[in-house]
């Protein structure tokens, strides 16, 4: 697979080269003639995650890195697409001549041919949410839309656990690593939490006995980072062990 993928990614700069040539129209409109759809599909078909109700961000990184090597990021924006109708009017402002215009027909024909790749790397349930736009734009808009209110419920379920998370019974490295791992969830959805909201979500969680700790940690909370703070409660850990140790 590998080799096949240097093989079409040599071949995308040819083409790539071509297109970018002094002839070509500076127009923002790719030629259908300018591209190896062949390539392209087969490019698709090397994504390897395709999009369910939980992974958009990962399939989105995917579908950019792919569309950026053909040059097609205009098509998902609908940055500048080409007027449907070449229109001539006389003097007078009166139209005298309203034909289809060339490059928008080309134009059309590549966005509908990136709409049906896009569709092939989405799955059947999430499909059946955008099989009737059409364009691969109003596709990619209405996805992120549809993440960005998910991402808003997940966000507040994920600071409510994070909250409600405890030491408890688990040990230091245990607790630390399902408040990071809380905190990860986050960042996957670009909810990333800051250092000290990081610090402070382990502090709350910590019982009594760390009281002591917790006081110096939070006095020193702007010359402190999370490692150092895992060095202290890990001492005053093995500490409360070795005094209840009869």
């Amino acid at each position: 697979m590998i080799l096949e993928l240097n093989t079409l990614i040599a071949s995308v700069r040819e083409n790539r080269s071509f297109s970018h040539s002094p002839t070509r129209s500076t127009s923002n409109v790719l030629s259908v003639s300018q591209f190896d759809f062949a390539a392209v599909s087969k490019a698709f078909s090397f994504i390897p995650l395709k999009l369910d109700s939980k992974n958009y961000i990962f399939w989105k990184a995917q579908i950019l890195a792919t569309v950026r090597v053909f040059d097609l990021v205009s098509f998902l924006n609908n940055s500048s697409p080409p007027t449907k109708y070449v229109i001539d009017s006389n003097g007078g402002g009166s139209i005298v001549n309203q034909e289809v215009n060339p490059e928008y027909i080309i134009w059309l024909r590549s966005d509908q041919l990136l709409l049906g790749w896009l569709f092939s790397t989405i799955f059947e349930e999430m499909l059946a949410q955008v099989i009737y736009c059409e364009s691969s734009a109003e596709v990619w808009l209405y996805l992120e839309k549809l993440y960005a209110r998910q991402t808003i419920a997940k966000s507040f379920q994920l600071k409510q656990h994070l909250r409600s998370v405890k030491k408890e019974n688990l040990s230091m490295n245990d607790y630390v690593l399902k408040i990071k791992t809380k905190s990860h969830s986050l960042a996957v959805i670009r909810e990333p939490l800051s250092d000290n909201e990081l610090l402070l979500a382990i502090l709350n969680g910590l019982d009594q006995d760390y009281d002591t700790v917790v006081s110096l940690i939070t006095y020193q909370m702007d010359d402190i980072d999370l490692e150092k703070v895992q060095y202290l409660l890990l001492m005053h850990e093995q500490h409360l062990v070795a005094k209840n140790v009869p």
